[in-house]
């Protein structure tokens, strides 16, 4: 969540040059890229990152210690599904 006190804090880090600000310029042991070099990229190239094939995908997260806030989700989740499931079956009857 964005506070008015973030975004200050947002905008006193991202000024800063590569290597220095909050974060050092690192992040996992990569260097943070430049203004320049950022503009320069295209939002149209996929992502190179490695990511696990036919792993979970999350639809809601919850904390540890929060069991029923968890099954409340799920319970949501299913109706939403199964709501959904019958009124694209309604549609496609016509």
């Amino acid at each position: 969540m964005i506070t008015r006190f973030s975004v200050p804090a947002f905008h006193a880090t991202a000024r800063c040059p590569a290597g220095s600000g909050r974060f050092g310029g690192r992040f996992k042991g990569w260097r943070a890229l430049g203004r320049r070099a950022v503009r320069k990229l295209s939002p149209y190239k996929r992502a190179k990152s490695w990511e696990a094939l036919r792993e979970r995908n999350p639809t809601f997260a919850v904390g540890s210690g929060q069991r029923s806030a968890f099954f409340e989700a799920v319970a949501a989740v299913r109706a939403f599904r199964t709501a959904y499931g019958a009124a694209l079956e309604t549609w496609r009857r016509g």
